[in-house]
């Protein structure tokens, strides 16, 4: 395939497989019929091939190092910005002078008078976007291009719903003109705090009225009986006395109490969300036994309550309130017991969890004993039949001897009798004499 192409129908020019040295101006002319001239011009900057992604975080430092820094060179020119007007921040002269071209950022840039690297420090926000550099030598400009990314600086915080949490933004031993707090899910984001040696502020909202306080020592933020609406993004702004502005990020999430209700079968359960900030948008409720993975009822405000059908429980004993978000169940049974989770949307789009343990015990059986007469006479029964034991025991005892006596004359006879014939009539009655009397 040919580099240049020129299309036949409208006269257009078509560059394939870019290179650095196509980068120039071309200039089109065109003569028509009627003999008007007319001419069209070009610029054409070709950057390497690949643009180098930078990522770097708020307050940190980042270099632009280029790919080719041992070549010698006459010039190095960086520029900033994705379009007209493009800005020149910093240059590089071929005896090694650097210059800074804007006041803004000088402070924090530092441009390597030997390969032309150029680092920024303490990355800000705006500092994001197109960083372009023009490397001139031999007559010839390479340019390269890079986009820097700078993401915020966040700190991650968590709480438990009821508790207090603690944002540090350590200033200690440090004056400051004013101190302000935002708070939201997306930019821009709300106030909610304001101080300074003059005043404070905290009820921006009616979500934070009364739970917010300044520390003292450290000029801090304390936020104190949470509650899960509270999730969200906290910005700091800081202006101290001195002149320099501090910022920082902060990201809080709130969990839960996780709430263990103990109920017997044929009662019932009212499952509450608790006092909601804000005007509630939509809920659904989820069950099982282990974790709540199935939905069993939603709706949204103004609406009406969906519930969803299972096997083992039924729609007929469940009441959703689509007002406060209340889940209610009548007439429990022992296969309701599990894992209740509530997903609350409200005006501020954060998600809201509350979870409850159920435990339903079944009904106490209760079996009757005997009664105080059936017991006395039991006991009574029980002592005659001691005491006529004890009674007949020594005449049971001795007829029991004379028997075992008679027993062993018996069979005393009978060996006398096998041993002298003579007396075998004689023995013979006196036997059944014996016999008888036993």
């Amino acid at each position: 395939m040919p580099q240049l192409e020129i299309n036949t129908n409208d006269c257009d020019l078509k560059i394939n497989s870019l290179q650095l040295n196509n980068s120039g101006i071309y200039r089109a002319e065109s003569y028509l019929r009627n003999k008007n001239h007319e001419e069209i011009k070009f610029q054409l900057i070709v950057y390497e091939s690949s643009t180098k992604n930078v990522t770097g975080r708020e307050e940190e430092s980042i270099q632009l190092r280029l790919s080719s820094s041992n070549e010698p060179f006459d010039e190095i020119k960086w520029i900033f910005g994705k379009c007209s007007p493009e800005v020149t921040i910093a240059l590089l002269g071929k005896n090694g002078s650097v210059s800074y071209k804007t006041e803004k950022n000088e402070s924090r840039l530092n441009l390597n008078a030997a390969d032309g690297t150029l680092q920024i420090n303490k990355l800000q926000l705006t500092d994001s976007g197109a960083y372009k550099v023009k490397v001139k030598f031999n007559g010839t400009v390479k340019r390269q291009i890079f986009h820097l990314t700078v993401k915020e600086n966040i700190f991650y915080v968590s709480g438990t719903e009821g508790q207090s949490i603690h944002f540090p933004i350590n200033v200690k031993n440090q004056t400051f003109q004013k101190i302000e707090w935002t708070f939201g899910t997306r930019r821009p984001y709300q106030k909610i705090a304001s101080f300074s040696p003059e005043y404070s502020r905290t009820n921006y909202t009616e979500q934070f009225s009364s739970r917010l306080k300044l520390d003292a020592e450290d000029s801090s933020l304390n936020i104190t009986d949470l509650f899960i609406q509270d999730c969200g993004f906290y910005e700091c702004f800081i202006m101290l006395s001195s002149g320099t502005s501090l910022r920082k990020m902060f990201h809080l999430e709130v969990t839960g109490n996780s709430v263990i209700i103990i109920k017997t079968e044929g009662e019932s359960v009212r499952l509450s969300v608790g006092k909601i900030i804000g005007m509630l948008s939509e809920i659904d409720w989820r069950y099982g036994s282990t974790a709540p993975n199935e939905k069993i009822a939603g709706g949204r405000h103004g609406g009406i309550a969906v519930y969803y059908q299972n096997k083992n429980r039924t729609k007929k004993r469940w009441s959703l309130n689509i007002t406060d978000g209340s889940f209610q169940i009548d007439d429990l049974k022992m296969e309701d017991s599990g894992v209740y989770d509530s997903i609350i949307m409200t005006s501020s789009a954060i998600p809201l969890h509350k979870m409850f343990h159920l435990v339903v015990q079944g009904k106490t059986k209760y079996v009757e004993g005997p009664t105080v007469g059936e017991v006395v006479l039991s006991i009574l029964l029980t002592v005659t039949c001691v005491i006529i034991g004890v009674l007949l025991f020594p005449s049971i005892r001795r007829k029991v001897t004379r028997c075992r006596m008679q027993q062993e004359r018996v069979v005393r006879y009978s060996e006398a009798s096998q041993q002298s014939p003579e007396s075998t009539e004689l023995n013979c009655i006196e036997m059944r004499e014996l016999q008888e009397a036993m």
